[in-house]
């Protein structure tokens, strides 16, 4: 995204509701098992029930049966991480009985998984379903190897699930 056309915004909105849709093709999504990497699953753009004044989110999964897992890779910023602050709303899933964690870090490679390197965690799970939380980053110090990234980690226990929303993603200059 050149520096002329920040602050840069997305909030889901018009992308079509389902698993088989795509969102803005200068992000990269993959949805991650011990079988199978696809970008045409998780995480999708899902209707999540006014999401900070919003209809849609983009609805991350992950579950320990088959070590599924979901990432979102922004796009690419012109300026350096140290000059941007990114800010974005997370909700929890609809039952309170899955976990509702995401992590934030940044990928070397938006294709490779192992690439990823957690700047933070951000855990939902205990709160209310209706539960939305604002949260702003400033990504100052951090440095420019790599884009920004939003992770859905593989739960621990018997037949674990981590459901959560992520919505109003805006990254900006500090």
């Amino acid at each position: 995204i050149a520096a002329a056309d920040m602050p840069y915004q997305e909030t889901f909105e018009t992308y079509p509701n389902g698993t088989a849709n795509y969102i803005d093709p200068c992000w990269y999504k993959m949805y991650a098992s011990n079988t199978e990497r696809s970008m045409y699953s998780y995480p999708y753009p899902a209707d999540a029930a006014a999401i900070g004044g919003s209809a849609r989110g983009l609805y991350f999964h992950g579950h320990n049966s088959g070590g599924i897992s979901s990432y979102a890779v922004l796009p690419e910023f012109e300026l350096p991480y140290s000059d941007l602050m990114l800010e974005f709303d997370l909700k929890r899933h609809g039952t309170t009985s899955y976990s509702s964690i995401l992590y934030l870090g940044i990928m070397t490679d938006p294709s490779d998984a192992s690439t990823f390197s957690l700047i933070r965690s951000y855990d939902l799970s205990g709160r209310p379903a209706s539960s939305v939380e604002h949260y702003s980053i400033s990504l100052e110090g951090l440095a420019s190897h790599g884009r920004l990234a939003f992770f859905a980690p593989i739960p621990s226990g018997n037949n674990a699930q981590n459901h959560i929303y992520l919505d109003n993603v805006q990254v900006s200059r500090l």
